[in-house]
């Protein structure tokens, strides 16, 4: 490739300007490779910034440094050589100024135009910190700030004339400082956002845009009040969100006061739908086997009889050191039998005695072990994820009992269907949220006074 052609590829990456000649370039390829191209300015006069004179005296040459749009893997550094000139009317305020490159930077910028459009274009469709990761990886060097710097600069389009106009809260920092966002319901963009949620500045914005024939609202009386004020002669609805909100928890309440019959509803279903030749009911077992009861009984009874042993001792007049050895205890647990009132002839029955930590957890067990996985360790993870705080060996007795029930000793063989009758009740669940339209209202959202 010769000189010219290597002039023209680099004169074509560099988006033909004229303005400019190319001087030299040079390659570095480091671990992270970068081309540096030197240019120099062609213009022998400028236009002053501040009286919009034409100049041609020469003050001094000095260069700027831009960074530009990357070339494949490679970062790309614009070195161009630029004037200083001398404003030559009197009046002028500036006596010197910098030659201005309008079609390649702004003043006093380190990034090309065009670059600058790249990131600005990441920073609104990812924010900061994103838009940064993404910049990173295609070759941009920026950073978070730097793109949120570049959306603070740009100007609100224009608010055309609003026909519907949806006004809700939100906040600035929770819990803290509320302000309230303005909605186009048409185009679904934002038009305006407010300092605060005070009557009195939404009245403000409202007196400056007469267009506005719908206003969409939630049942602040706040927002009722500045819209009657500030748009009288606007028709006001309640939005689609808020009223499908209230009427979820209006549902809820009244399903709430119901449960013992949905539950009865919910039992009667499954029973209906129950195909006993492919499921077999589990009935719930209390965790406290009668083996474990045994167990707790024979101990207590143990405690009995070595209590009355050391009571009858001692009213021989034996000492505690030499009941010590006799009944086989400590000293101190029969100074602690002698002083303490005698145990009751049945042990007392804790509240937790027949109740599991795995209990909650039962049904949707069930629900796991249907859908074919059996395994403990996988049912382990799942548990954990939900809140499971009790071990592995309470898991494993409960498939036990699962496997039992069906006849099934060991984990191999082919499984059957398991059903519970002790499912949650019928519950109402929460209806689903729904963006505000009211472009398409109803006769009966609509109303001219505030509800």
């Amino acid at each position: 490739m010769t000189e010219v052609d290597i002039e023209n590829l680099l004169s074509f990456l560099l988006g033909g300007l004229k303005s400019l000649a190319l001087k030299s370039y040079e390659l570095n390829n480091t671990n992270e490779p970068y081309a540096v191209v030197n240019l120099s300015s062609l213009g022998s006069t400028a236009i002053c910034p501040g009286c919009q004179k034409l100049a041609r005296k020469v003050h001094s040459r000095y260069q700027r440094k831009l960074a530009d749009l990357p070339w494949g893997n490679s970062r790309v550094i614009l070195k161009i050589g630029v004037k200083k000139f001398f404003c030559q009317n009197q009046e002028c305020e500036r006596r010197i100024f910098c030659e201005r490159l309008e079609e390649l930077t702004t003043p006093w910028g380190r990034k090309t135009t065009r670059l600058a459009k790249k990131l600005l274009s990441m920073g609104l469709a990812l924010g900061g910190a994103a838009g940064a990761s993404l910049a990173k990886a295609i070759g941009y060097s920026v950073c978070g700030s730097t793109l949120l710097n570049y959306i603070k600069k740009q100007s609100l389009p224009d608010v055309k004339e609003i026909k519907i106009l949806g006004v809700d809260d939100f906040a600035f920092r929770r819990g803290k400082r509320y302000g309230t966002i303005l909605v186009n319901l048409e185009t679904h963009q934002p038009v305006g956002l407010l300092e605060d949620r005070k009557a009195e500045t939404l009245v403000e914005w409202l007196s400056v845009h007469k267009s506005i024939e719908i206003l969409s609202r939630d049942r602040s009386k706040t927002y009722a009040s500045a819209m009657t004020e500030g748009a009288p002669e606007a028709m006001q609805v309640a939005d689609r969100f808020h009223l499908v909100q209230n009427f979820a928890e209006i549902l809820e309440k009244i399903f709430s006061r119901y449960e013992k019959e949905l539950k009865t509803i919910e039992d009667n279903r499954q029973a209906e739908n129950l195909d006993l030749t492919q499921k077999v009911i589990i009935t719930p077992q209390p965790t406290a086997t009668e083996k474990a009861r045994a167990k707790t009984q024979a101990n207590h009874h143990r405690r009995l009889d070595k209590q009355r042993q050391i009571k009858e001792l001692h009213e021989r007049g034996w000492l505690a050191e030499a009941i010590a050895p006799k009944v086989g205890v400590s000293v101190r647990t029969v100074r602690r039998f002698l002083t303490r009132p005698d145990l009751p002839a049945q042990p007392a029955r804790r509240r937790s005695f027949g109740r599991s930590l795995l209990d909650p957890y039962k049904s949707r067990i069930i629900e796991w072990f249907n859908s074919g996985i059996t395994d403990s360790g996988g049912l382990m993870i799942l548990l954990k994820q939900k809140g499971y705080a009790g071990g592995i060996r309470t898991l494993q007795h409960y498939l036990s009992s699962l496997r039992q029930s069906q006849g099934i000793q060991t984990r191999q063989g082919r499984m059957r269907k398991v059903a519970s009758l002790s499912l949650p009740p019928v519950q109402a669940s929460r209806l689903p949220s729904m963006t505000p339209t009211p472009s398409r209202l109803s006769s009966h959202q609509k109303t001219r006074k505030p509800p």
